[in-house]
């Protein structure tokens, strides 16, 4: 048997290497690695291999390690759970939510948040609602970050009164919340909604960020809300932010479907 000394230079070794490799090949032989030394039970070497694999899109890779963990904590159940949320295959993230579960393993806010991700990309309303239930019953729902994956979910599903319902219970609502709610009412084809949403947001003293204001033009371009496109237009002025593609196209959008065509070109000029 191999020294435990032996085993520490080796873990450290590998970390190393996985911090730096840039390529599928590295992390394949990082990986045979692992199998030969034995060492796929180290949580902290499998929590570098799982960031590595996401970086490299190679989330499938690191999806095979899981089950050689012998006591995968909560937070290598993140972390799988997190890369596969960003990719298209969200319902891996449920399956590994799914296998905490089964394992004993208690979720925290942070998991939460990882897997309501995944439902809204699926537009889950049932499960989604399964997992509202589980957050309460576990006190996370004061969380910021779980009261806004769940507005996600249920503006991504296509169900506002639901999500105007969990909108109401947050007492602390930051720009992503009201965002949430103005996207999805505009989504939803509500844009009445959608601009007195972001009216209220001005009200409560938020300040919206890039997203809420590209959203709100858009229900202004269907609503033919040219006074408030006007002042969207001055607000962005004012905080001298920079016209990207997206926020810029959407001005001109709002300009031309409202039937004013010069301020339309002369921001295409800008």
């Amino acid at each position: 048997m191999r020294p435990f000394s032996h085993l520490i230079t080796a873990a450290n070794r590998l970390i190393n290497l996985l911090e730096i490799c840039n390529s599928p090949s590295q992390i394949y032989q990082i990986q045979a690695q692992l199998i030969v030394q034995n060492l796929y039970p180290d949580t902290n070497i499998a929590y570098h291999f799982i960031t590595a694999c996401q970086s490299l899109g190679l989330t499938n890779s690191a999806h095979l390690l899981y089950p050689q963990i012998q006591t995968p904590n909560v937070f290598i159940c993140n972390t799988l759970i997190k890369a596969f949320s960003h990719t298209q295959s969200p319902l891996k993230s449920i399956s590994i939510y799914s296998q905490m579960r089964k394992n004993s393993i208690l979720p925290n806010n942070y998991t939460f948040h990882f897997v309501l991700k995944a439902f809204s990309n699926l537009r889950d309303l049932k499960q989604g609602q399964c997992i509202h239930v589980q957050i309460i019953k576990m006190g996370h729902f004061n969380d910021i970050y779980v009261q806004n994956s769940l507005l996600n979910v249920y503006a991504s599903g296509g169900n506002m009164d639901l999500c105007q319902k969990v909108f109401d219970e947050i007492p602390q609502r930051d720009a992503v919340s009201w965002t949430v709610m103005i996207t999805g009412y505009r989504e939803a084809g509500k844009f009445d909604d959608a601009l007195f949403a972001f009216e209220k947001m001005q009200y409560a003293g938020v300040v919206p960020n890039q997203v809420t204001m590209v959203n709100a033009l858009s229900a202004c371009s269907s609503f033919g809300a040219i006074d408030m496109g006007i002042w969207i237009h001055g607000f962005i002025k004012r905080r001298g932010w920079v016209l990207d593609v997206i926020l810029g196209t959407s001005l001109i959008d709002m300009y031309g479907k409202c039937g004013r065509i010069e301020e339309g070109l002369a921001v295409s000029k800008a």
